[in-house]
């Protein structure tokens, strides 16, 4: 469990936040980070820290129980500006498009985000330690919906051939 000023700041509610009742410099960030442009995915890592997505910063940040940065590592996802993954020099990723989705495997807690190319989505998990993608996995189905990854083995929806009223729940190993 975390405790920090972040509990106190979560739990804040909306009437004092717009009153401008922040106690210290913890809660300027916090504001800064969780409530200005609310897009940054938090995970909890392991038992000592919670990985911070800042994606405007391009980095993860590592913070410990009480809320203070530990590290932080260069998130080397995708570029910044164009969000378009032809900018690298290797050619099977010319075209495919960061989602901006990030999902964390419940039971290893290992984190992955996904691309996509037309109907086609990769899916590659993040190395914490580097930032870096690690070798993609693509799925064999067209525009596959609610991915989740659980144990190693990814769980999406997708529409059966013909049968659009219809989903199917598919599941592959990894």
């Amino acid at each position: 469990m975390f405790y920090s000023h972040w509990n106190g700041f979560i739990n804040m509610s909306c009437q004092d936040f717009g009153k401008g009742m922040l106690v210290d410099g913890s809660e300027q960030i916090a504001q800064k980070k969780l409530f200005y442009k609310n897009s940054f995915p938090i995970f909890l890592i392991d038992s000592t820290s919670i990985a911070f997505f800042n994606f405007n910063e391009g980095r993860i940040e590592f913070l410990d129980p009480d809320g203070k940065l530990k590290k932080t590592v260069v998130l080397s996802i995708h570029d910044l500006k164009s969000n378009n993954m032809a900018d690298t020099l290797d050619p099977s990723w010319w075209g495919w498009k960061w989602d901006w989705q990030i999902i964390q495997d419940q039971k290893n807690l290992n984190i992955y985000t996904t691309f996509h190319q037309g109907n086609r989505t990769r899916i590659q998990k993040i190395d914490l330690k580097t930032g870096c993608l690690t070798k993609f996995f693509e799925l064999q189905y067209p525009f596959p919906k609610n991915i989740q990854i659980y144990n190693g083995e990814v769980f999406f929806l997708s529409r059966e051939p013909g049968l659009e009223d219809r989903w199917k729940l598919i599941s592959y190993a990894f």
